[in-house]
């Protein structure tokens, strides 16, 4: 009886072990899992699986010049803090909700109808220049208080809400499509650049830590810098009226 139970833990313990090197992730993209070979995180050849044991403790992720065409697999990046790359997704969604420990995002020429950042709390620094799409880019940032750093330079991005993001240091928009920019709960603002936009008027009025501001080759006519007294460098069209 006891040699039985012996072989029975035995048994046990090695279908533990199996499932555990045997847990696989589905990577449908060759050159998402191509990209994981030449990183060293998968072997080879080609098969559409990776191990999950070698992908869930990456900390930084950077697809550099390979073009992806499918992010199915990155849910599996547990661990994942830095994610930067180019992606192929036209009319679809960048969906990055599983990413929760995501804090920097960087993401250039590409094309995609929606990003889902959901579940990221912890961004604080996300860059999305030159995003192309047939139609406005969905970008819904409202959950993301922590967020400090934003650049969604020559995007097509026509609206955006940043009332919750009361930490926000540097906003960039230069050469979007934003009709209007509403900064009222953006306090700890201290750089905003809104070169060649069509963004007609500005009120920075809580925007008091505001030292640095460019709005140059813009349709802006109007702006309110009454409160910005520790403004220390301005560049501004001189067609615009100012209060």
């Amino acid at each position: 009886m006891k040699v039985l139970n012996q072989i029975t833990i035995l048994f046990v313990v090695l279908i533990i072990s199996f499932n555990t090197q045997a847990q696989l992730t589905y990577v449908p993209d060759d050159v998402f899992e191509q990209f994981l070979i030449d990183k060293g995180l998968d072997s080879g050849p080609l098969d559409d699986y990776v191990p999950t044991a070698a992908i869930d403790t990456v900390m930084s992720l950077d697809f550099d010049t390979y073009w992806i065409s499918s992010i199915e697999g990155i849910q599996d990046f547990s661990s994942i803090e830095k994610l930067k790359g180019d992606f192929n997704l036209p009319n679809q969604t960048l969906d990055l909700t599983a990413l929760t420990t995501l804090r920097y995002l960087n993401i250039s020429y590409a094309e995609f109808d929606s990003i889902s950042l959901n579940n990221c709390m912890l961004l604080d620094t996300i860059i999305m220049d030159n995003i192309y799409s047939n139609s406005s880019i969905i970008f819904d940032i409202t959950n993301l208080a922590n967020l400090k750093y934003l650049d969604i330079s020559n995007s097509y991005i026509t609206t955006i809400d940043l009332s919750n993001q009361v930490n926000l240091k540097t906003l960039i928009c230069n050469q979007s499509s934003l009709q209007a920019l509403n900064l009222q709960s953006n306090i700890n603002l201290v750089n905003l650049t809104v070169e060649s936009n069509q963004i007609t008027t500005l009120d920075l009025t809580n925007c008091t830590a505001l030292t640095k501001l460019n709005c140059t080759i813009s349709s802006l006519t109007g702006i309110n810098l009454l409160n910005n007294s520790l403004l220390e460098e301005i560049l501004i069209d001189t067609r615009c009226a100012f209060r």
